[in-house]
């Protein structure tokens, strides 16, 4: 009897942990989605560009910030008009940092950057 009692207790507890891995597993993948993410990094990324006159404009991030971001069309505008079109771009994030509020790069790939820049002949 106490035996049968036991294996009952330990199959709830078993049962109790299986759901709450996924449960915590869910959750994770869920907080760790680009798109939770997008805003503070694009917010981030212009605070860092603004002293230089930089902006920076992604248009959409997928993927996931355990693995891999991507995203289509990164705009970086200069106030003197100056561009650089990224068509596609590619980034491991680390994580750690980002969640102190940092961005460090591990990889980014740019594959067929179009810059396009605007020389100021005032400076001569």
């Amino acid at each position: 009897m106490m035996e049968k009692a036991f294996k009952e207790l330990m199959t709830k507890r078993q049962t109790i942990n299986i759901f709450l891995f996924i449960g915590v597993a869910l959750a994770l993948f869920m907080i760790f989605r680009p798109s939770l993410w997008q805003d503070k990094i694009e917010s981030y990324l212009n605070n860092q560009l603004m002293d230089k006159g930089w902006s920076i404009n992604i248009n959409e991030l997928s993927g996931h910030l355990l693995y891999n971001l991507y995203s289509d069309n990164v705009d970086l505008n200069h106030e003197n008009g100056s561009s650089i079109l990224f068509p596609r771009a590619n980034a491991n994030i680390k994580i750690i940092p980002l969640l102190t509020g940092k961005i460090v790069l591990d990889k980014l790939l740019v594959p067929d950057t179009e810059i396009r820049l605007i020389v100021d002949n005032s400076l001569n």
